[in-house]
């Protein structure tokens, strides 16, 4: 089984998000993004901001959209929790922190998935901080 490792950052230019593989210097905090066609060739390589690189989970929301790093969920219903996906050094996974309702901590995501909870990705923390919010919370 092939495990699909690729990242997604907002490009400097433009604000954009672009996906593929990343190229990061530490020393100088630079980041890019190389992409590529559907074939596999090489196009280009974007400079994106380093604070919005997140990595592909490899999970897939209800809907089919990639769930990456710094994503915003709806677990279940609004009942169930608003989390954000978060490496977990210590798990050595990708996680979800949650924020209202039920104090469930950190757990793993692929414990959710695995479940078969309904996972919707509302947003990310960098378009859209507001869903962190818990006056919107409570209107779900």
């Amino acid at each position: 089984m092939n495990r699909t490792i690729k990242f997604r950052g907002k490009r400097l230019d433009n604000g954009e998000w672009v996906y593929g593989d990343l190229e990061y210097n530490r020393a100088k905090n630079i980041a890019r993004i190389h992409t590529y066609d559907e074939d596999g060739e090489y196009l280009i390589q974007h400079s994106v901001d380093p604070a919005t690189v997140g990595q592909f989970t490899g999970l897939l929301d209800k809907n089919g959209k990639e769930i990456y790093e710094g994503d915003i969920l709806m677990l279940g219903s609004s009942d169930a929790g608003i989390c954000e996906v978060k490496w977990n050094e210590s798990q050595l996974a990708f996680c979800i922190r949650f924020y209202y309702e039920r104090n469930l901590g950190t757990r793993p995501l692929g414990a959710w998935a695995r479940d078969g909870k309904n996972i919707a990705i509302l947003g990310n923390i960098h378009d859209n901080p507001e869903l962190l919010n818990e006056k919107l919370y409570e209107k779900l």
